[in-house]
């Protein structure tokens, strides 16, 4: 059960690091990590300089079977501001992000995947106004692309004399996503964000008498449509994404509340997976010791789906310079 339930959810986890999971995902208007680009590339703009993000995790942990699921990721976005041009203002931004999910039993590795996504955004201003706070009454609107490799591999299957009874071997592909933040107002982001634009088939191949050759059936990718509108006020932050994968819908909200200290964070999230097929409550939040360093938590528990497991865990580090 856990390798078919892998094949049917390759490269279609959007969870990030733990800001993103503790508000259950949904961030694809309010992401400012450089982790958000594994939901939306145009959420770059809402990093103010250069910052790394680093990120482990544990998911779904204490699962019967004694398999263990991890992630890692490393994060890095830089804002760079250009000059104001004519009427329009426009400021890129990059980001780069290396990630890695692998699935291990009894010190054996069962299934990975390593992903490099290298993303780029613009934002554009319009009918700038002359205020007391630069950029303040602003309209703009944010266009961001990914380009991502996907690489995975499977273990071999091996037979009671330690023989190879069946070799899967991976493959690298490319994928595209592309993604835009609409700001009609400073305070209420709308984003639309695609995924799996070109629908890479990733069917691992397939070892016949030693021999390699193609899978026999193809597997796509499907494309994923994520619609968000976020709320930023000045201690709370608010999202809602509608995510559509085809015949599914799944919504999240997620709440962020910041102490007057500016040094405590605290989150919450809901998640309705294809509407009602699985429940999920998050929890999480941040400390910054210092201007530069953030620690960030996340736990998520399922309330139904996955059966007997004790959540899931993330812990991200995040460094603004």
């Amino acid at each position: 059960m856990l390798t078919v339930g892998l094949a049917e959810a390759a490269f279609i986890d959007q969870f990030s690091g733990a800001r993103a999971l503790g508000m259950s995902g949904a961030i694809s208007a309010v992401a400012n990590r450089a982790d958000g680009v594994m939901v939306n590339p145009a959420t770059l703009i809402n990093i103010q300089s250069r910052q790394l993000t680093a990120t482990t995790a544990r998911l779904h942990t204490g699962l019967q079977d004694q398999s263990q699921l991890s992630q890692h990721l490393l994060g890095f976005g830089y804002n760079v501001k250009s000059q104001a041009q004519k009427r329009t203002t426009a400021k890129e931004c990059l980001g780069i992000l290396l990630k890695r999910f692998s699935a291990t039993a009894v010190n054996r590795l069962l299934y990975s995947e390593n992903y490099l996504v290298i993303s780029g955004a613009r934002d554009f201003h319009w009918r700038r106004k002359t205020t007391a706070q630069e950029g303040a009454g602003d309209k703009h609107l944010a266009l961001g692309l990914s380009v991502k490799i996907l690489n995975w591999d499977i273990a071999p299957t091996i037979g009671a004399n330690e023989t190879i009874i069946e070799d899967l071997k991976g493959r690298t592909q490319l994928s595209f996503d592309i993604g835009g933040l609409f700001f009609p107002s400073p305070n209420v982001p709308i984003a639309l964000s695609v995924q799996n634009l070109n629908r890479p088939n990733i069917a691992s191949q397939r070892t016949v008498n030693g021999n390699l050759d193609s899978a026999s059936s193809p597997s796509y990718l499907p494309r994923i449509l994520t619609l968000g509108i976020g709320v930023l006020g000045q201690q709370t932050i608010w999202d809602m994404d509608l995510v559509f994968r085809p015949k599914e819908v799944d919504v999240r909200v997620g709440l962020e509340y910041q102490a007057k200290d500016q040094k405590t964070t605290i989150r919450g999230g809901f998640r309705l997976e294809n509407l009602a097929w699985g429940t999920n409550f998050t929890l999480g939040g941040s400390y910054r010791p210092t201007e530069q360093f953030t620690l960030d938590y996340a736990f998520i528990y399922p309330i139904s789906g996955i059966s007997q497991t004790y959540g899931s865990h993330r812990f991200s580090l995040v460094y603004d310079y």
